[in-house]
């Protein structure tokens, strides 16, 4: 479980709090005339206040370089999510100028699952992890599997395992010029 950058500040405000806390605080209540005794002075008389305040400290330094983590992580999120965002739109382009599965593709992805589809690709002697682009998306994974059939010339057995899934669907419109 990531720390986001709002769940942070709290903590740093909290710690700060404790840790002032247990060293006695700032606050003195009683006015004296002799004038207050330095750090130095107190740390020497009293180590637990050179241990608090040291500890505050490291605390502190902790906390802002989690906090400076947390940002460069978030921003390297983006970048990569922004990277995969690109990557996808360049497929779906690539898609779409292709000839033949286009056609096929929207009908594909609108009736079936992937799950649905391991299991004819299976039927039909493939391994679907032979199949490329198989984690990148439902219609990137059909249109490979589409593509994989006409290269092997196999169309019309996978659009036959098709229509035996979905029998109401007419499967034979797809096997025109352009998809075989």
């Amino acid at each position: 479980m990531a720390l986001k950058i709002k769940h942070l500040l709290p903590i740093l405000l909290l710690l700060s709090i404790i840790v002032l806390t247990a060293c006695g605080g700032t606050s003195s209540t009683s006015i004296t005339v002799e004038s207050p005794p330095t750090l130095v002075e107190q740390i020497q008389e009293e180590p637990i206040i050179g241990a608090c305040i040291g500890g505050a400290f490291f605390i502190l330094i902790l906390l802002f370089a989690a906090l400076i983590s947390a940002i460069r992580t978030s921003r390297t999120q983006i970048i990569i999510e922004k990277e995969r965002i690109a990557k996808q739109e360049a497929i779906e382009k690539e898609i779409a100028k292709s000839e033949g599965a286009v056609d096929l593709l929207p009908r594909l992805t609108q009736v079936f699952s992937i799950g649905e589809m391991d299991v004819i690709v299976t039927s039909l002697a493939v391994d679907p992890e032979s199949i490329p682009r198989r984690h990148e998306g439902k219609p990137l994974y059909f249109y490979e599997i589409i593509q994989y059939f006409q290269r092997r010339e196999k169309i019309s057995q996978f659009l036959e395992r098709c229509s035996f899934d979905r029998p109401g669907i007419d499967w034979k419109v797809y096997l025109n010029d352009d998809t075989t």
